[in-house]
C-alpha cells in the first residue's frame, strides 16, 4: 500500500466501547458554555455519563505571631459550597438539571486537582477550557489546561474560547507510532463515531525536514510493503471497530516540525480537532523549551486532544498491535509486561537461549519445553524463568537473570507473540514461542 495524500479507505466498524465518564472542569465563572457544550457532545458520543469537577485553591496561611494557623474548617466548607452553587447555576442551561451529571468540588492547586480528580474517577476524558498563557502565568502556574495536560494519565480535550462547540466532524491526528499517539488516535475515532456521513479521521505522520525534499514527499517510506506502510495498515485495523460507521481514513506523511504541519493539515483539511500523543521531556524542559502538545495547546485556534502515555499493560497492547514490538527500558515496567506476557502465553512451546554476549556462548539452552512463567522480582532485581518440561511428569526448570537493563517483545500483531528478549549486563535471554496459537 502507498501511502499519498490521497489515500483514503473507509470502514464501517461497530459500535465503540467506552469505560469512565467524561469530566468537565470549571469554576462556574466566565464564558463557559462553548467547553460544557463540547463536554456534552464528548459524553454522548463516547456512550459515557458526564461528571463536573471544580476546584478551590487553597486558602492562605494567616500568621500570627510564630504560629502558623490554617484557615477553620468551617471557612473551607464555606467556600467549596460557594463553588457547587455557582458551578450548578452556570451549568445548568447547557447540561440540564444538576440529576443528569455529578459535581465533585476539592481544594487544592487548580490543575493537579483536576487531573487527580480524573485518575479518582478513572474518567475517560478530561474536558477543560484554556486560559491565558503567558509568560507569567507560566512562572506563577496558573495556566491550567498545561497543567492538566501535563499531569493527567487520561485524555485531555482542551477547548479554546474561539471553538464553535459541535459534534467532532474532521479530525487531525499526529501519529508517531507510539502508544501515546496511538491511544490519542483510538480517542478521535471514538469522537467522532457521533458523526454522519462525511467524518474523517486524518492521520499525519510528521518526519524531520529533509533537504531538497517537498513537504509532502516520501515515496520510499511508504511504499507498498515498507515498514511505515505496514504500521499503517496495522492501525488502521486497530482504530476500525471504534471509529464510526461513516469515518473515512486518511493516512499521510510529511516533513517538516510537527506543530508547524499539523496546524497546516488541520487548515487545509477544516479540521475541528487536532489530537496528539505526549511522552516528552521533564517538566522544567517543558517550561523552558516547551512540547508540541503544550504549543498546540497554547496557540489552539481549534480543540485538541493530547492522550498521555497509557500504564504498561495497555502501552503492550498498542505498541504490539501496531508496531509488532514493545520495549521496555525501566524497571517500572518490566513487572506488568512481563505478567501479561505469560497471561498470554502460559503453556506454548518454547526455544530458550541464554547466551554471553561478549563470548557468545551459552549460559542456558533449551529445545523441548513449554512455558510456565517469566516474572520480574524487584526486591532481587531480577527475571526469574520458568519452563515445564513436556509430557506429564511435572519437572521444572528454572533460570534467573540478574542486572537486567531491558525487555522486548516482538510479534506478528496484538494477538500473536513471537520472541521475548532480556537484555542484562551480562547475558541475552531469548525465548522464541514455536506455534502460531493466538494469545489471550
Amino acid at each position: 500500500m502507498s501511502i499519498t495524500t490521497q489515500d483514503v479507505t473507509r470502514f464501517t466498524p461497530g459500535t465503540p466501547r467506552t469505560t469512565g465518564a467524561v469530566l468537565l472542569a470549571s469554576d462556574g465563572q466566565g464564558r463557559a458554555d462553548t467547553t460544557a457544550r463540547t463536554a456534552r457532545h464528548a459524553a454522548e458520543a463516547l456512550g459515557a455519563t458526564l461528571a463536573v469537577v471544580g476546584v478551590v485553591p487553597p486558602m492562605p496561611v494567616q500568621s500570627l505571631g510564630d504560629d502558623l494557623v490554617a484557615a477553620a474548617p468551617a471557612l473551607r466548607a464555606e467556600r467549596i459550597a460557594e463553588c457547587e452553587g455557582a458551578i450548578a447555576a452556570r451549568l445548568a442551561p447547557v447540561l440540564g438539571a444538576p440529576e443528569a451529571w455529578s459535581l465533585d468540588v476539592r481544594e487544592g492547586r487548580i490543575g493537579e486537582s483536576i487531573a487527580q480528580a480524573a485518575h479518582d474517577a478513572q474518567a475517560a476524558l478530561v474536558v477543560v477550557g484554556t486560559g491565558a498563557h503567558g509568560l507569567l502565568d507560566r512562572i506563577a502556574g496558573e495556566e491550567v489546561a498545561v497543567s492538566v495536560v501535563r499531569h493527567a494519565d487520561v485524555p485531555v480535550l482542551v477547548v479554546p474560547r474561539t471553538a464553535v462547540p459541535a459534534t467532532f466532524r474532521t479530525a487531525v491526528v499526529g501519529m508517531d507510532f507510539s502508544a501515546a499517539s496511538v491511544r490519542a488516535a483510538e480517542c478521535a475515532a471514538r469522537l467522532l463515531h457521533a458523526a454522519g456521513p462525511g467524518a474523517a479521521l486524518v492521520l499525519v505522520h510528521v518526519r524531520p525536514p529533509l533537504p531538497e525534499r517537498s513537504a509532502t514527499s516520501g515515496a520510499d517510506a511508504s511504499a507498498p510493503g515498507s515498514a511505515l506502510a505496514h504500521r499503517v495498515d496495522r492501525l488502521r485495523a486497530l482504530l476500525a471497530p471504534v471509529a464510526g460507521p461513516h469515518v473515512v481514513m486518511d493516512a499521510r506523511v510529511v516533513a517538516g516540525g510537527i506543530v508547524e504541519e499539523l496546524t497546516r493539515v488541520a487548515t487545509e483539511v477544516h479540521a475541528d480537532l487536532v489530537a496528539v500523543g505526549t511522552h516528552g521531556p521533564t517538566w522544567l524542559e517543558r517550561l523552558l523549551l516547551g512540547s508540541s502538545a503544550t504549543t498546540l495547546v497554547r496557540e489552539a485556534t481549534r480543540t485538541v486532544l493530547v492522550a498521555p502515555m497509557p500504564e504498561a499493560r495497555e502501552r503492550l497492547r498498542l505498541e504490539l498491535a501496531v508496531g509488532g514490538a514493545v520495549a521496555a527500558s525501566s524497571a517500572p515496567e518490566w513487572g506488568p509486561v512481563l505478567d501479561a506476557f505469560t497471561g498470554r502465553n502460559r503453556g506454548r512451546p518454547i526455544r530458550v537461549e541464554c547466551t554471553l554476549p561478549m563470548t557468545r556462548s551459552f549460559r542456558l539452552a533449551v529445545r523441548d519445553g513449554r512455558l510456565g512463567a517469566v516474572t520480574w522480582d524487584p526486591r532481587a532485581r531480577r527475571v526469574e524463568l520458568v519452563v515445564d518440561a513436556p509430557g506429564s511428569s511435572g519437572a521444572r526448570l528454572t533460570h534467573a537473570i540478574d542486572e537486567v537493563t531491558g525487555v522486548e517483545i516482538v510479534a506478528d500483531d496484538a494477538h500473536h507473540d513471537r520472541t521475548l528478549i532480556v537484555d542484562a549486563a551480562d547475558a541475552l535471554l531469548v525465548i522464541d514461542l514455536l506455534d502460531a496459537a493466538p494469545t489471550g
